[in-house]
């Protein structure tokens, strides 16, 4: 049974990229089950997969509050899922994901005998920052070394696919020497295209994607504890109150260093329900016919107090006693 990793920092776009990868799997008549890896407790990635391909694939999901038992959950669920006869899973793993992690779970009993490493995508955004922090540098590099084919995702129009592969060529390369990993990336790793318009040769460069192994100095993101999640269940605000919200996490300090907020939420005036995912950079906000409720603020070293004050009557499920 072949699996498919597709990696990314957070915000990359991972889950519309699954989207229309399965689909174009099962167009292939391939039997297909996506497995969502996430460290928290809910993911808005599960609710839209299953809202979109619920009737054309199976979806599983495994979660877990550290790092060990995110392993020891995964094999588990992995045991289950090698009874089912799946032709292809594909994996959307976290954000701050360490592919390398996977790939030693794979080569233990009994797994080692029921799958083999189909393809390894990384998507990268067209707007990645010349520098990022130390400890999103590293995982972009742990996501990209084992990559067969690296993605560009969310290009514009007036961007030039030629000048962005050199771009992050050249960014990947430095990280590397960085890193103490051997691998040299080439302008042929990298894919920059629209799935609106993909090319016969894009598809198959996509379908054979493959994955490489390299070594690169190791750190556990996780268990240093730099990234975290913040969960919030039944927002309950207008659609420009939530807007307002999210211009106010991003621009002050006080709330720490948040780096997105996404999630599901009813408009308490009209009665849509919308997606929201948004950067400190970017907005995205799309109508939905989903009945979920839960938003989620992601960050490094964030103030928990002033971010509840943020959601007001809707508290942090975090901070409840137990």
């Amino acid at each position: 049974m072949k699996i498919d990793i597709i990696t990314g920092l957070l915000g990359a776009g991972k889950t519309t990229f699954i989207k229309r990868y399965v689909r174009h799997l099962v167009d292939k008549e391939q039997n297909v089950c996506i497995l969502v890896n996430d460290y928290g407790a809910i993911s808005v990635d599960m609710a839209l997969l299953n809202h979109e391909l619920g009737d054309i694939a199976d979806l599983e999901m495994v979660t877990a509050g550290d790092f060990d038992c995110y392993l020891r959950r995964t094999k588990t669920k992995l045991i289950q899922m090698a009874m089912l006869g799946y032709d292809r899973i594909v994996v959307e793993p976290s954000g701050v994901f360490d592919a390398d992690d996977f790939y030693d779970i794979l080569h233990e009993e009994p797994l080692d005998r029921w799958y083999e490493i189909g393809n390894v995508i990384s998507l990268v955004e067209a707007d990645l920052p010349e520098h990022l922090p130390e400890d999103q540098e590293y995982l972009l590099m742990a996501q990209a070394v084992t990559a067969g084919k690296i993605v560009i995702s969310k290009m514009k129009d007036n961007q030039d696919p030629a000048a962005l592969k050199e771009r992050l060529v050249s960014h990947l390369n430095r990280e590397s020497g960085h890193f103490r990993c051997e691998r040299q990336f080439k302008t042929s790793d990298i894919l920059a295209f629209d799935w609106d318009k993909e090319t016969e040769e894009d598809v198959k460069a996509i379908d054979s994607a493959g994955y490489v192994r390299y070594d690169m100095s190791k750190r556990h993101i996780e268990e240093e504890g730099d990234f975290e999640t913040l969960f919030y269940y039944t927002v309950k605000k207008s659609l420009p109150e939530v807007e307002q919200m999210v211009e106010q996490l991003f621009s002050q300090e006080k709330y720490g260093d948040v780096i997105r907020v996404k999630g599901l939420f009813q408009d308490t005036k009209t009665g849509k329900w919308y997606e929201i995912n948004s950067t400190s950079t970017e907005r995205n906000l799309h109508e939905l016919d989903t009945k979920k409720e839960v938003m989620l603020v992601i960050g490094e070293r964030l103030n928990h107090e002033e971010v509840n004050k943020a959601f007001g009557e809707t508290r942090n499920v975090l901070d409840y006693d137990v």
